[in-house]
Protein backbone atom coordinates (compact mmCIF):
# COMPACT_ATOMS: atom_id res chain seq x y z
CA UNK A 1 0.00 0.00 0.00
CA UNK A 2 1.07 3.56 -0.71
CA UNK A 3 -0.03 6.52 1.42
CA UNK A 4 0.35 10.08 0.13
CA UNK A 5 0.43 13.05 2.48
CA UNK A 6 0.36 16.76 1.76
CA UNK A 7 1.23 18.49 5.04
CA UNK A 8 0.40 22.17 5.58
CA UNK A 9 2.38 23.66 8.44
CA UNK A 10 1.65 26.98 10.09
CA UNK A 11 5.35 27.63 10.79
CA UNK A 12 7.58 30.49 9.81
CA UNK A 13 10.35 29.28 7.47
CA UNK A 14 13.53 30.55 9.19
CA UNK A 15 17.03 30.13 7.78
CA UNK A 16 19.30 27.57 9.55
CA UNK A 17 16.32 25.89 11.25
CA UNK A 18 15.46 22.24 10.65
CA UNK A 19 12.10 20.66 9.85
CA UNK A 20 11.93 17.07 11.06
CA UNK A 21 9.28 14.45 10.17
CA UNK A 22 8.97 10.99 11.66
CA UNK A 23 6.43 8.22 10.97
CA UNK A 24 5.65 5.95 13.90
CA UNK A 25 3.43 2.88 14.14
CA UNK A 26 3.29 2.12 17.85
CA UNK A 27 1.04 -0.91 17.36
CA UNK A 28 3.44 -2.27 14.72
CA UNK A 29 0.70 -3.29 12.28
CA UNK A 30 2.75 -2.11 9.28
CA UNK A 31 6.35 -2.05 8.19
CA UNK A 32 6.40 1.63 7.10
CA UNK A 33 9.14 3.02 4.88
CA UNK A 34 9.52 6.46 3.36
CA UNK A 35 9.70 6.38 -0.42
CA UNK A 36 12.80 8.35 -1.43
CA UNK A 37 11.42 9.39 -4.83
CA UNK A 38 8.05 10.34 -3.36
CA UNK A 39 9.32 13.27 -1.28
CA UNK A 40 8.97 16.63 -3.04
CA UNK A 41 10.20 20.00 -1.74
CA UNK A 42 11.55 23.37 -2.89
CA UNK A 43 15.32 22.87 -3.33
CA UNK A 44 15.96 26.61 -3.24
CA UNK A 45 14.69 26.75 0.35
CA UNK A 46 15.26 23.25 1.78
CA UNK A 47 18.09 20.76 1.83
CA UNK A 48 16.96 17.16 2.42
CA UNK A 49 18.67 14.88 4.91
CA UNK A 50 17.31 11.34 5.24
CA UNK A 51 17.79 10.14 8.81
CA UNK A 52 16.50 6.58 8.36
CA UNK A 53 13.70 4.67 6.61
CA UNK A 54 11.00 6.20 8.84
CA UNK A 55 12.09 9.83 9.19
CA UNK A 56 13.37 12.76 7.19
CA UNK A 57 14.69 16.21 8.00
CA UNK A 58 14.95 19.39 5.94
CA UNK A 59 17.66 21.95 6.60
CA UNK A 60 16.38 25.47 5.76
CA UNK A 61 19.00 27.22 3.60
CA UNK A 62 16.91 30.26 2.73
CA UNK A 63 14.21 32.22 4.56
CA UNK A 64 10.82 32.11 2.86
CA UNK A 65 8.22 34.89 2.92
CA UNK A 66 4.95 34.24 1.13
CA UNK A 67 3.83 37.04 -1.18
CA UNK A 68 0.47 35.41 -1.89
CA UNK A 69 -2.51 37.11 -0.27
CA UNK A 70 -5.44 34.98 0.74
CA UNK A 71 -8.61 35.56 -1.25
CA UNK A 72 -11.47 36.02 1.28
CA UNK A 73 -13.91 34.29 -1.10
CA UNK A 74 -11.59 31.27 -1.48
CA UNK A 75 -11.10 31.09 2.30
CA UNK A 76 -14.89 31.22 2.80
CA UNK A 77 -15.43 28.51 0.17
CA UNK A 78 -12.76 26.30 1.77
CA UNK A 79 -14.37 26.74 5.19
CA UNK A 80 -17.79 25.72 3.78
CA UNK A 81 -16.25 22.61 2.18
CA UNK A 82 -14.47 21.73 5.46
CA UNK A 83 -17.73 22.20 7.38
CA UNK A 84 -19.49 19.87 4.94
CA UNK A 85 -16.71 17.27 5.32
CA UNK A 86 -16.80 17.52 9.13
CA UNK A 87 -20.56 17.11 9.10
CA UNK A 88 -20.18 14.07 6.82
CA UNK A 89 -17.75 12.53 9.35
CA UNK A 90 -20.19 13.14 12.22
CA UNK A 91 -23.07 11.87 10.07
CA UNK A 92 -21.07 8.71 9.28
CA UNK A 93 -20.53 8.02 12.99
CA UNK A 94 -24.15 8.78 13.89
CA UNK A 95 -25.72 6.54 11.24
CA UNK A 96 -23.44 3.65 12.19
CA UNK A 97 -24.52 3.93 15.83
CA UNK A 98 -28.22 4.18 14.92
CA UNK A 99 -28.16 1.34 12.38
CA UNK A 100 -26.61 -0.98 14.99
CA UNK A 101 -29.36 0.05 17.45
CA UNK A 102 -32.03 -0.49 14.74
CA UNK A 103 -30.64 -3.95 14.02
CA UNK A 104 -31.08 -4.70 17.73
CA UNK A 105 -34.76 -3.65 17.52
CA UNK A 106 -34.59 -0.03 18.78
CA UNK A 107 -37.39 1.91 16.97
CA UNK A 108 -36.39 5.25 18.53
CA UNK A 109 -33.02 4.90 16.79
CA UNK A 110 -34.89 4.72 13.46
CA UNK A 111 -36.65 8.05 14.17
CA UNK A 112 -33.30 9.59 15.14
CA UNK A 113 -31.69 8.24 11.96
CA UNK A 114 -34.44 9.74 9.77
CA UNK A 115 -34.13 13.14 11.49
CA UNK A 116 -30.32 13.14 11.16
CA UNK A 117 -30.64 12.08 7.49
CA UNK A 118 -33.07 14.92 6.72
CA UNK A 119 -30.74 17.38 8.47
CA UNK A 120 -27.75 16.03 6.52
CA UNK A 121 -29.67 16.50 3.26
CA UNK A 122 -30.26 20.17 4.08
CA UNK A 123 -26.67 20.86 5.22
CA UNK A 124 -25.20 18.93 2.28
CA UNK A 125 -27.35 20.85 -0.24
CA UNK A 126 -26.39 24.20 1.35
CA UNK A 127 -22.74 23.53 0.45
CA UNK A 128 -21.14 24.66 -2.84
CA UNK A 129 -22.94 23.40 -5.95
CA UNK A 130 -25.62 20.69 -5.51
CA UNK A 131 -27.94 22.23 -8.10
CA UNK A 132 -29.04 25.42 -6.27
CA UNK A 133 -27.47 27.89 -8.71
CA UNK A 134 -28.39 25.68 -11.65
CA UNK A 135 -32.04 25.42 -10.52
CA UNK A 136 -32.20 29.18 -9.86
CA UNK A 137 -30.86 29.99 -13.35
CA UNK A 138 -33.02 27.32 -15.04
CA UNK A 139 -36.29 28.66 -13.61
CA UNK A 140 -35.20 32.21 -14.42
CA UNK A 141 -34.86 31.16 -18.06
CA UNK A 142 -38.11 29.15 -18.28
CA UNK A 143 -41.75 29.65 -17.31
CA UNK A 144 -42.87 27.40 -14.48
CA UNK A 145 -45.26 27.06 -11.55
CA UNK A 146 -44.32 26.60 -7.89
CA UNK A 147 -45.81 23.07 -7.85
CA UNK A 148 -43.81 22.08 -10.94
CA UNK A 149 -40.65 23.56 -9.40
CA UNK A 150 -41.27 21.60 -6.17
CA UNK A 151 -41.70 18.31 -8.09
CA UNK A 152 -38.60 18.95 -10.24
CA UNK A 153 -36.53 19.87 -7.13
CA UNK A 154 -37.52 16.71 -5.26
CA UNK A 155 -37.02 14.43 -8.28
CA UNK A 156 -33.58 16.02 -8.89
CA UNK A 157 -32.59 15.27 -5.28
CA UNK A 158 -33.99 11.72 -5.60
CA UNK A 159 -31.88 11.06 -8.75
CA UNK A 160 -28.88 12.27 -6.68
CA UNK A 161 -29.64 9.40 -4.26
CA UNK A 162 -30.29 6.79 -6.98
CA UNK A 163 -26.88 7.60 -8.50
CA UNK A 164 -25.22 6.69 -5.19
CA UNK A 165 -27.12 3.38 -5.01
CA UNK A 166 -26.13 2.41 -8.58
CA UNK A 167 -22.49 3.24 -7.82
CA UNK A 168 -22.46 1.06 -4.68
CA UNK A 169 -24.24 -1.82 -6.49
CA UNK A 170 -21.67 -1.73 -9.32
CA UNK A 171 -18.82 -1.61 -6.80
CA UNK A 172 -20.10 -4.52 -4.68
CA UNK A 173 -21.76 -6.89 -7.17
CA UNK A 174 -19.84 -6.30 -10.42
CA UNK A 175 -16.36 -5.46 -9.09
CA UNK A 176 -17.18 -7.70 -6.06
CA UNK A 177 -15.46 -5.35 -3.64
CA UNK A 178 -15.71 -1.76 -2.50
CA UNK A 179 -12.87 0.46 -3.64
CA UNK A 180 -12.84 4.06 -2.46
CA UNK A 181 -10.69 5.00 -5.48
CA UNK A 182 -13.30 3.48 -7.84
CA UNK A 183 -16.09 5.55 -6.23
CA UNK A 184 -14.02 8.76 -6.25
CA UNK A 185 -12.94 8.32 -9.88
CA UNK A 186 -16.50 7.42 -10.92
CA UNK A 187 -17.93 10.53 -9.22
CA UNK A 188 -15.31 12.70 -10.97
CA UNK A 189 -16.13 11.18 -14.36
CA UNK A 190 -19.90 11.54 -13.81
CA UNK A 191 -19.35 15.16 -12.74
CA UNK A 192 -17.46 15.83 -15.99
CA UNK A 193 -20.31 14.33 -18.02
CA UNK A 194 -22.86 16.30 -16.00
CA UNK A 195 -20.92 19.50 -16.73
CA UNK A 196 -21.05 18.77 -20.48
CA UNK A 197 -24.81 18.14 -20.30
CA UNK A 198 -25.29 21.39 -18.36
CA UNK A 199 -23.52 23.31 -21.14
CA UNK A 200 -25.67 21.56 -23.79
CA UNK A 201 -28.81 22.49 -21.82
CA UNK A 202 -27.68 26.13 -21.71
CA UNK A 203 -27.07 26.20 -25.47
CA UNK A 204 -30.50 24.63 -26.10
CA UNK A 205 -32.23 27.25 -23.90
CA UNK A 206 -30.48 30.04 -25.79
CA UNK A 207 -31.40 28.47 -29.14
CA UNK A 208 -35.01 28.11 -28.01
CA UNK A 209 -35.15 31.74 -26.83
CA UNK A 210 -33.88 33.17 -30.13
CA UNK A 211 -36.03 30.76 -32.16
CA UNK A 212 -39.20 31.86 -30.33
CA UNK A 213 -38.20 35.49 -30.74
CA UNK A 214 -37.85 35.17 -34.51
CA UNK A 215 -41.01 33.02 -35.02
CA UNK A 216 -44.49 34.39 -35.66
CA UNK A 217 -47.44 34.31 -33.21
CA UNK A 218 -47.95 30.81 -31.73
CA UNK A 219 -50.72 28.55 -33.04
CA UNK A 220 -52.56 25.70 -31.29
CA UNK A 221 -50.20 23.09 -32.76
CA UNK A 222 -47.07 25.06 -31.88
CA UNK A 223 -48.33 25.46 -28.31
CA UNK A 224 -48.78 21.68 -28.01
CA UNK A 225 -45.29 21.13 -29.44
CA UNK A 226 -43.94 23.69 -26.95
CA UNK A 227 -45.44 21.74 -24.02
CA UNK A 228 -43.85 18.46 -25.21
CA UNK A 229 -40.51 20.21 -25.71
CA UNK A 230 -40.66 21.74 -22.21
CA UNK A 231 -41.37 18.31 -20.64
CA UNK A 232 -38.32 16.80 -22.38
CA UNK A 233 -36.30 19.84 -21.31
CA UNK A 234 -37.39 19.39 -17.66
CA UNK A 235 -36.46 15.68 -17.74
CA UNK A 236 -33.06 16.55 -19.20
CA UNK A 237 -32.55 19.15 -16.44
CA UNK A 238 -33.50 16.65 -13.70
CA UNK A 239 -31.06 14.02 -14.99
CA UNK A 240 -28.31 16.57 -15.54
CA UNK A 241 -28.61 18.27 -12.13
CA UNK A 242 -29.16 15.06 -10.16
CA UNK A 243 -26.76 12.60 -11.82
CA UNK A 244 -23.83 13.28 -9.44
CA UNK A 245 -24.03 10.73 -6.55
CA UNK A 246 -24.39 11.88 -2.93
CA UNK A 247 -21.41 10.84 -0.70
CA UNK A 248 -23.56 10.58 2.43
CA UNK A 249 -25.88 8.13 0.69
CA UNK A 250 -22.92 6.10 -0.59
CA UNK A 251 -21.97 5.58 3.07
CA UNK A 252 -25.59 4.68 3.94
CA UNK A 253 -25.90 2.03 1.23
CA UNK A 254 -22.56 0.51 2.22
CA UNK A 255 -23.81 0.11 5.79
CA UNK A 256 -27.00 -1.45 4.38
CA UNK A 257 -25.00 -4.30 2.83
CA UNK A 258 -22.70 -4.66 5.85
CA UNK A 259 -25.38 -4.57 8.60
CA UNK A 260 -28.30 -5.93 6.46
CA UNK A 261 -30.52 -2.98 7.52
CA UNK A 262 -31.98 -2.40 4.04
CA UNK A 263 -35.37 -0.87 4.98
CA UNK A 264 -33.86 1.62 7.45
CA UNK A 265 -31.26 2.71 4.89
CA UNK A 266 -33.86 3.15 2.11
CA UNK A 267 -35.99 5.31 4.44
CA UNK A 268 -32.92 7.31 5.53
CA UNK A 269 -31.87 7.92 1.90
CA UNK A 270 -35.40 9.16 1.10
CA UNK A 271 -35.16 11.62 4.00
CA UNK A 272 -31.75 12.83 2.72
CA UNK A 273 -33.42 13.35 -0.65
CA UNK A 274 -36.29 15.33 0.94
CA UNK A 275 -33.84 17.59 2.80
CA UNK A 276 -31.83 18.30 -0.34
CA UNK A 277 -34.99 18.80 -2.38
CA UNK A 278 -36.25 21.45 0.06
CA UNK A 279 -33.07 23.53 -0.38
CA UNK A 280 -33.18 23.21 -4.19
CA UNK A 281 -36.88 24.16 -4.15
CA UNK A 282 -36.22 27.30 -2.08
CA UNK A 283 -33.72 28.40 -4.72
CA UNK A 284 -36.28 27.62 -7.46
CA UNK A 285 -39.04 29.41 -5.52
CA UNK A 286 -37.12 32.70 -5.37
CA UNK A 287 -36.23 32.33 -9.05
CA UNK A 288 -39.88 31.94 -10.12
CA UNK A 289 -40.85 34.84 -7.84
CA UNK A 290 -38.35 37.14 -9.57
CA UNK A 291 -39.45 35.82 -12.96
CA UNK A 292 -43.09 36.70 -12.23
CA UNK A 293 -42.14 40.17 -10.96
CA UNK A 294 -40.36 40.96 -14.24
CA UNK A 295 -43.40 40.03 -16.40
CA UNK A 296 -44.40 43.69 -16.62
CA UNK A 297 -40.89 44.74 -17.66
CA UNK A 298 -40.31 43.10 -21.04
CA UNK A 299 -36.76 44.41 -21.54
CA UNK A 300 -35.67 43.14 -18.12
CA UNK A 301 -37.42 39.81 -18.77
CA UNK A 302 -35.68 39.41 -22.16
CA UNK A 303 -32.31 40.18 -20.54
CA UNK A 304 -32.90 37.60 -17.77
CA UNK A 305 -34.01 34.92 -20.25
CA UNK A 306 -30.78 35.41 -22.23
CA UNK A 307 -28.44 35.98 -19.25
CA UNK A 308 -29.68 32.89 -17.34
CA UNK A 309 -28.64 30.30 -19.99
CA UNK A 310 -25.28 32.07 -20.32
CA UNK A 311 -24.83 31.76 -16.53
CA UNK A 312 -25.84 28.06 -16.72
CA UNK A 313 -23.18 27.54 -19.41
CA UNK A 314 -20.56 29.23 -17.18
CA UNK A 315 -21.60 26.97 -14.26
CA UNK A 316 -21.09 23.92 -16.47
CA UNK A 317 -17.73 25.21 -17.65
CA UNK A 318 -16.52 25.85 -14.08
CA UNK A 319 -17.76 22.42 -12.98
CA UNK A 320 -15.92 20.76 -15.88
CA UNK A 321 -12.54 22.43 -15.26
CA UNK A 322 -12.73 22.22 -11.46
CA UNK A 323 -13.14 18.43 -11.59
CA UNK A 324 -9.78 16.70 -11.88
CA UNK A 325 -9.64 13.06 -12.97
CA UNK A 326 -6.50 11.47 -11.54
Amino acid sequence: MHFKYKIKLNYKIVKDNILYFSIEDNEQFFLIELEKNGITFDKEIFQENIIDLNSVSFYIIKEFVSEKKEDPLEVKKENIIKADENFLTKFNKKIKENLIEIKNGNNIALITLLFVSFLYGIVHALGPGHGKSLAFSYFMATKSSYIKAFVISQVTAFIHIVGALILVLISIFIIESFFNSFVNDSIKLITKLSALFIMLLALYLLYKKFKNKSSSSPSCCSHHHEEKSTKKQDIFFVLTAGIIPCPGTVILFLYAFILKTYLAVILASIFISLGMGMVIFMSSFFSIKINKLTNNYQKVKNFIEIASPIFIFILGLLLFFNTNII
